[in-house]
């Protein structure tokens, strides 16, 4: 920090040279100072908009990420470091998802999508996927995937949202699985009623050729009775 004639107190980057003569003997010395008042607040005003970022990030409801080219992650929001493991957004940083508790169950179809995001060039919508918690728990995402451009429109990355849809899942697969179940006791009973009706006909068939007997007995004790 330096002070000018007015007294304000400014910071500055300073930078000494020598002087030196033919034989190369120091002869003097030449200091440059540059005041660097507007670069300081520049990167103040970007490190504080960086914390909103993040904090809007934060606070959004479902997990946030982006990665660069090679699926290394370049960041990510609060939910999804703590569905990872990670204290913090910072600690994702160059890590793959390899490195994440799902990397050996879905892992590799995450870079799947990934590579076809960013080799198309287009996004890919609600793609329907598990994902294993540092927890222990298994949830269910619904995450659609863009790509990450830079100022010149180049595909640097892909960047990803996704929204918890474990419980809407979950009632779906205990539908299906009571519709199965459903469906065996309908079958069941639809087998029941064949048997059911197969035993009727047998029933009907006995009781006829029990008429039948009953008649030739009748007529053959009318034959004795003449």
């Amino acid at each position: 920090m330096l002070f000018r004639s007015s007294g304000r107190v400014f910071p500055a980057f300073e930078r000494a040279d020598a002087i030196k003569d033919k034989e190369g003997n120091i002869i003097g010395v030449i200091g440059i100072i540059t005041d660097i008042t507007e670069l300081k607040r520049s990167n103040e005003v970007l490190r504080k908009s960086d914390q909103m970022l993040q904090t809007i990030l934060d606070n959004f409801p479902g997990v946030v990420f982006w990665k660069d080219r090679e699926s290394n992650y370049l960041g990510c929001n609060q939910s999804f470091a703590t569905g990872a493991g990670l204290i913090s957004p910072a600690e994702i940083v160059g890590k793959t998802d390899y490195d994440m508790p799902w990397g050996t169950t879905e892992g590799e179809n995450y870079r799947t999508d990934d590579t076809e995001v960013m080799e198309n060039g287009r996004e890919k919508l609600h793609i329907i996927e598990m994902q294993h918690q540092a927890n222990g728990n298994i949830i269910w995402f619904d995450t659609s995937k863009f790509t990450l451009r830079d100022s010149l429109g180049q595909v640097i990355g892909v960047r990803g949202v996704s929204t918890d849809i474990t419980r809407l899942k979950t009632a779906e697969i205990k539908l299906i699985l009571a519709n199965k179940t459903l469906a065996l006791q309908y079958e069941k009973t639809e087998k029941r009623a064949a048997e059911l009706a197969i035993a009727n006909e047998e029933l009907l068939c006995q009781n006829d050729e029990k008429e039948k007997l009953q008649e030739e007995l009748e007529i053959r004790v009318e034959e004795r009775t003449l």
